[in-house]
């Protein structure tokens, strides 16, 4: 897993400082009768950094899932109806694809430990985010990726209300994805998209969120571009013009010369925020 390189600066949006939510364990410790409350993340994020993290340009493959799914199961209730089965639903018959509308009870669940337990869903973020990535790499099902929009929207504002910063393993779990996607061809999910974009910079430092809208312009898909420049200016609007940082500033450069005028209006638009 690339962390991209933060810019020096670290100013952040105004927030309330970050505070840390103690483990414990089971429902006894106010957990969620789908997921239990552990300590386990600080082991789980050193050993993400060892392991290759899917590309938000590539397909889900089935050792995603399974390697997910054997860091979450000890946490999640099982049997019929659990929350193993919803987040992780059989694959059925070999050689049929699989409905991406039955993760639909997965988004379910997560809504449901979100309202149940805070602290619950804490603890299991860095596994919780795994998921929402996988999910925006699948063919497009509009009840599940607007589903996991709204859901995304109102962890990041519960979040944000206990004062929790992204972990930097919890930015380079989602962010990459949650950019390269915010170039739908629909405007009603450009929407969502955005807005969760600007909830990020709530959660974590402009000078880290910057590098990461920095990589996603190189994407193919001009509306991801448009997205990113679009939040790019927005971020200088609150913070200094470090927070991009020199390689930052030079990238954003480049489009200057963009062929599409749209692109090129953006990129003239940052440079002013900065030398304004």
């Amino acid at each position: 897993v690339i962390i991209p390189k933060a810019a020096t600066a670290t100013a952040t949006a105004p927030a309330a400082a970050a505070v840390e939510v103690p483990a414990e364990g089971g429902m006894e410790g106010g957990g969620s009768s789908w997921m239990k409350r552990n300590n386990g993340k600080p082991k789980r994020e050193e050993d993400f950094k060892r392991i290759r993290w899917l590309l938000p340009t590539e397909e889900v493959k089935a050792e995603d899932l399974e390697s997910l799914k054997t860091s979450w199961a000890p946490w999640l209730s099982s049997g019929d109806g659990g929350a193993l089965g919803k987040l992780f639903p059989a694959s059925g018959r070999k050689g049929v694809a699989l409905d991406p509308s039955i993760y639909l009870g997965g988004v379910d669940v997560l809504a449901s430990v979100l309202s149940e337990s805070l602290p619950t869903y804490i603890d299991n973020l860095d596994l919780v985010l795994r998921w929402c990535a996988l999910r925006l790499c699948d063919k497009e099902n509009v009840q599940v990726l607007h589903r996991l929009l709204e859901h995304l929207l109102s962890a990041f504002a519960a979040l944000k209300a206990a004062a929790y910063s992204l972990k930097d393993v919890e930015a380079s779990i989602l962010l990459p994805h949650l950019l390269e996607k915010s170039g739908q061809g629909k405007e009603r999910f450009r929407v969502l998209f955005r807005q969760a974009m600007r909830l990020v910079c709530d959660l974590y430092p402009f000078s880290k969120y910057g590098p990461y809208l920095i990589v996603a312009l190189g994407s193919k898909n001009i509306r991801t571009r448009t997205a990113c420049l679009e939040d790019t200016r927005r971020i200088l609007a609150y913070g200094p013009p470090s927070a991009l940082g020199k390689r930052g500033l030079r990238e954003v450069g480049k489009y200057l010369e963009a062929r599409e005028p749209e692109i090129r209006n953006l990129a003239l638009e940052v440079m002013l925020e900065v030398y304004d």
